[in-house]
């Protein structure tokens, strides 16, 4: 099973490529988020955060909100959108409860 951070970036790939239909650009785009920031979720989040708009405008929240979806999907869980809840807020959100969720499995 993959790591959460190798699913989110899995996720975002799939979806950036979905959208685009190159993978010179999705190349692009990763190739830019790894030359900004160190391999910590984190920061990678909030990069693409922060990236997203600038490179596509208000476009940006249609992108962040499928790789939400799909992300959540992959996990079998159920996305609630939440008022002043933004695309970081909702992986802190999802890694605390894919976390919880593998936790109580150990047990």
């Amino acid at each position: 099973m993959l790591s959460f951070e190798d699913t989110v970036k899995q996720t975002i790939k799939e979806i950036i490529r979905n959208v685009f239909e190159d993978d010179e650009v999705v190349e692009s785009l990763f190739q830019y988020f790894h030359k900004t920031s160190s391999n910590m979720m984190d920061e990678n989040t909030q990069i693409l955060t922060d990236a997203l708009p600038k490179i596509l405008g208000s476009g940006s929240v249609i992108i962040e909100d499928l790789i939400l979806e799909t992300l959540y999907s992959k996990y079998n869980l159920d996305i609630v959108w939440k008022k002043d809840y933004g695309f970081a807020d909702y992986l802190i959100e999802l890694r605390k409860q894919t976390t919880r969720e593998l936790s109580s499995h150990e047990v």
